[in-house]
This record gives C-alpha cells, structure tokens and sequence, in this order.
C-alpha cells in the first residue's frame, strides 16, 4: 500500500512543471492588516430526562463546532474547522473531536487532519476520513489532480451503547485514491478516479457480526459538447467489493469464479478476490440543450442494488 500510495503522489505532482509560477504584487498587500480572521461558531446542548428506571441517555449532552479563515498576506488561505462534545467516542468509528486544516497558496491545497475530500458522488464524497490530501489546479495547465490518504474508522473491539451512543464492532480502515482531470474548459473535462480502501483485519479479533472488507473503485466523469447549444454529461463507476477477506473457501480463487468479471479477476493482483467478491456500476448521465434563457435535459441515472463504495 505505501509504494501505491507513493506512485499516486508522484503521478499528481508530475504535472506541476506544466504551470508557469506567477509572483504575487508585493504593493497589493495591506501591511496594516497582514493577518484576516473570519469564521463562525456555534453550539448546542441536549438535556434528558425520563420516568424509566433505565436512562437510554446520558442527561446532558453538549457539543461545540467552529470555522475559521486565516488570510495570511493575502498569499496563503488556512480554513480550519474544530468540532468537540463531550461525549465518549468509544462506539464511534469517527470520534467526537475532530481538528482539520485545509491551507491553500495559489493554485495548491493541502488538507491535514479530519477531512473530506470529494472526487465524485460515486466514488469519494463526503467521507470523514483523518490524514493528508493534496489539490493542484495549476492556472496555465490542461492537468489538474488530487490525492488522498488517511484512516476511514477507527477500531472498535466491541458493540454495546454508552450514554446517547451505540454500535457494533469496527475494523480499522485505511483508504487512499487519486483524480486526475484533463482539460481546463468545464464544458469539455475528463476526469479519472482511483480509490481503494481496505480493513486491517488484525485491528481487532474476529466477531461473528462483522467482517474485514475491502474495495477498489475506478471512476470516469466526463463532459462533452455535442455541437454549439448540446452537452453531454456522464458519471460512471465501477466497484470491487469483497465482504470478507478473510474468507478461506476451496476454489474460492478468481480465475475459478465464474460469476466475476475479467475486470474484476484483473484486480486480483491488488486485492483479496474470493467468493465474497461482487462488481457492480453505477451511472449517471444525461444530455442538456442550452438556449439563451433557458435549459433542457434530458437524464438517465441507474445504481445496482448491490453497489458499494467506502467512499
């Protein structure tokens, strides 16, 4: 998984030379005002009470969120994000106190700590996950990229409730992916998608409710003008699913599974392939006609019953 996650890295950054650097006008800075601070917070708290002789919740429940924008000189933007309760985290797969930063210089973003990155609806979107990600959108450049790499749950040995929370045992799971888009016009992109995630299934002991799971996902979403007034959209997926990679079943090798696909017994080299193993796609697409005031669409969107994506 590190040289993967290496060979993403060098991939996104491989396209920097592209850009030509452009020097910030020193005599467009405030020096009256080198640091900007904005944001916002908030809070909220919960009380509980009831005649039950069992309390199902813990009687008084708080929690703090906050964002802040840091401007430094106009040069670099560093948003932060804080979210902290008070509440135990032990039965939840993202805990209570998160802390991430996302600071940006030009056309460079780098994301630290709790995050969400999003690639496509998909693929990656939404997803809190702890680590690093990276965003290069270069001005003069027909490349642009993005990687990520961090820890998608926590480990969680056992289930039960304490206080407001409940839940069942979690593996540990890591994830990393990479997009890369071609095209500067937003009528006319390609963008390609890889993730992959995966439970370290020695996080926690074997339970009998739960399994250590893995999952590679390739994404396409395109744009393409059909002429001056029509444009063709399509968001595409693809996923390998496997529900337990600890699965030992006689001939429960990919070139014995007939009900696999080739492009599924291909990624057999780079994930556990075994009887628990499913494909699935999921498709959005449609096609727009664009008049001066007004827009029509037409759109088609199907999902497998069985799609998944850790992301």
């Amino acid at each position: 998984m590190k040289k993967l996650t290496i060979i993403l890295f060098l991939l996104a950054f491989g396209f920097v030379g592209v850009s030509e650097l452009k020097a910030q006008s020193v005599d467009k800075i405030d020096w009256k005002k080198p640091i900007k601070l904005s944001g916002s917070l908030g809070g909220g708290m919960m009380l509980y009470t009831t005649n039950n002789d069992k309390a199902r919740r813990d009687p008084f429940f708080w929690t703090l969120s906050g964002n802040l924008s840091i401007d430094v000189l106009g040069f670099v933007q560093i948003p932060l994000s804080v979210n902290i309760s008070q509440q135990s985290n032990q039965f939840a797969a993202q805990p209570f106190n998160q802390f991430g930063l996302s600071p940006s210089y030009k056309w460079i973003t780098v994301h630290g700590g709790y995050r969400t990155m999003d690639f496509s609806p998909f693929t990656l979107s939404g997803q809190v996950f702890l680590g690093g990600g990276l965003d290069l959108n270069p001005e003069n450049s027909p490349i642009r990229g993005s990687v990520m790499y961090g820890r998608f749950a926590k480990a969680i040995s056992q289930g039960g409730q304490v206080g407001i929370l409940s839940g069942e045992p979690t593996y540990e799971r890591w994830g990393y992916g990479t997009k890369i888009s071609l095209g500067r016009d937003m009528k006319k992109a390609v963008d390609l998608i890889f993730f992959k995630a995966k439970d370290d299934i020695g996080s926690i002991e074997r339970q009998p409710t739960v399994a250590p799971a893995e999952n590679t996902v390739l994404g396409l979403v395109t744009k393409q003008p059909l002429g001056k007034k029509i444009l063709l959209d399509l968001d595409y997926a693809y996923s390998i699913y496997t529900s337990d990679i600890g699965l030992k079943t006689e001939g429960s090798n990919a070139s014995q599974n007939e009900n696999l696909s080739k492009i599924t017994q291909a990624f057999a080299g780079i994930m556990n392939v075994n009887l628990s193993t499913q494909s699935s796609f999921a498709l959005k697409t449609g096609v727009s006609y664009n008049l001066t005031k007004y827009q029509f669409r037409l759109g088609y969107q199907r999902i497998n019953p069985n799609y998944r994506s850790m992301g």
